[in-house]
């Protein structure tokens, strides 16, 4: 999907950078309600913090040097948060 959504004839949109992770906070959300199990299993994880150990992402991961900002494993901890709520 990576592949194709970066191919030549489509571009990101140009202010990707700036709503990049409520896109896919929302589409992490969404994937919780549509299955249950994913929810479950990210409910699973109670309190831990979630790190996504990524070599080639900085921004998404923490990188090689984890210094990356994890931002994927901050997402995935505030759907946790909120799906846990009632």
């Amino acid at each position: 999907a990576r592949r194709i959504g970066r191919g030549w004839l489509k571009r990101p949109r140009p202010d990707w950078d700036r709503v990049r992770t409520v896109v896919m906070t929302r589409a992490i959300y969404t994937q919780c309600q549509m299955y249950p199990e994913f929810s479950e299993a990210l409910l699973a994880t109670g309190d831990k913090k979630i790190v996504d150990v990524s070599q080639y992402d900085y921004f998404w991961g923490l990188g090689r040097d984890l210094r990356g900002e994890n931002q994927y494993g901050k997402m995935l901890m505030a759907v946790r948060e909120k799906i846990s709520s009632p």
